[in-house]
């Protein structure tokens, strides 16, 4: 007895939306592998240490292996090859029982706990090695008298860049998914005034791997995102000082009463002197508003064209720093809950 062509065409979309479901597994697999092995570069903790070839002195800044090379390859071939393969299927996905924004969320989610994890492991292997060393010492790359006088602060910014490039990149690559993806989830709490928007921005930092190089990016995507100044500042000065890994250290390396002042002074800092910044910050922009553009012309006679010329310049700082207006929000074609997701 033959199939319906309904029925056939069931099955074929049942069969295009698995496919497409284990695409998106494999392209997620190997980015998960290009982010170990890059991870590896910087920390060497998958193969013997002593197999590494090291870059960097006093501090080493790269530890290359040659067995890197196929993990790279079959990472970058894997994900090429998934990334085509998706989108080949991505056209097929409309009107089909499986949604772009649901797999958008899905694969948004996946890229984040992929990032965070990587992030953990690019601060815990040091951690684990400076807690099992029992102290810790300063980074450097390059020996400070190599580069002395007018050269000294551009060696000093390169010492730095090299060391932190790492989770510079993933700070950023995280601060993207938080504006798009964890915001929206989080503004109800981010959003308002008052002292407990400010706890929940302390509260977000805590079980964040993130130093001061990923709070930057991910701060100004909640602030971007709605969040307010209360929460943005505790968040961004608190994930430095009472995140996981500096925890840990100052547990294992300091003395029980110097490590019950460093996470007290931490957490003072972190909520109550940012609350009482965000305060004073608040009281002022009130008492001293400035007339924007826009509240200017509402303010004029609307009789005739209010519209500034083209050609006229601004002439007061408000108008020079104004925030530009939000985009439009572009409406997808009918038939797509999301715009196209590969």
């Amino acid at each position: 007895m033959e199939k319906s062509p309904s029925i056939a065409r069931v099955a074929i979309s049942d069969i295009s939306d698995r496919l497409y479901i284990g695409w998106l597994i494999g392209f997620a697999a190997c980015l998960g592998l290009l982010l170990l092995t890059t991870v590896d570069v910087r920390r060497a903790f998958l193969f013997p240490f002593a197999d590494y070839l090291k870059i960097g002195w006093p501090s080493v800044v790269l530890n290359l292996d040659l067995r890197h090379l196929p993990l790279l390859a079959v990472g970058i071939f894997g994900g090429w090859v998934s990334y085509r393969r998706l989108s080949g299927l991505d056209s097929d996905l409309q009107g089909r029982s499986i949604g772009r924004l649901g797999l958008t969320r899905l694969l948004g989610g996946g890229l984040l706990a992929l990032f965070v994890v990587d992030l953990f492991i690019y601060r815990g292997v040091p951690a684990s090695r400076i807690v099992a060393a029992g102290k810790t010492t300063m980074g450097q790359v390059a020996p400070p008298f190599l580069l002395d006088g007018w050269l000294r602060p551009l060696g000093e910014a390169i010492n730095y860049l090299a060391l932190v490039w790492h989770a510079t990149a993933l700070g950023i690559l995280i601060a993207s998914l938080f504006l798009t993806l964890i915001m929206p989830l989080l503004k109800g709490w981010l959003g308002r005034e008052g002292f407990r928007s400010h706890l929940a921005g302390a509260f977000l930092a805590l079980g964040q791997p993130f130093c001061s190089c990923c709070a930057a990016p991910v701060g100004a995507s909640l602030y971007r995102g709605g969040a307010s100044l209360g929460s943005t500042l505790a968040f961004v000065v608190s994930a430095p000082m009472l995140n996981l890994t500096s925890i840990v250290l100052a547990i294992t390396l300091l003395p029980r009463e110097f490590a019950l002042l460093r996470v007290a002074g931490g957490a003072a800092m972190g909520i109550l002197v940012t609350y009482f910044v965000s305060v004073a910050g608040a009281s002022r922009s009130d008492a001293s508003a400035v007339l924007t553009p826009a509240n200017r012309l509402e303010m004029q006679p609307k009789t005739g064209n209010m519209q500034r010329p083209a050609n006229s310049v601004p002439t007061r700082r408000s108008e020079l720093f104004a925030r530009p207006a939000v985009a439009p929000h572009i409406v997808p074609k009918s038939g797509c809950d999301s715009p196209p997701l590969f």
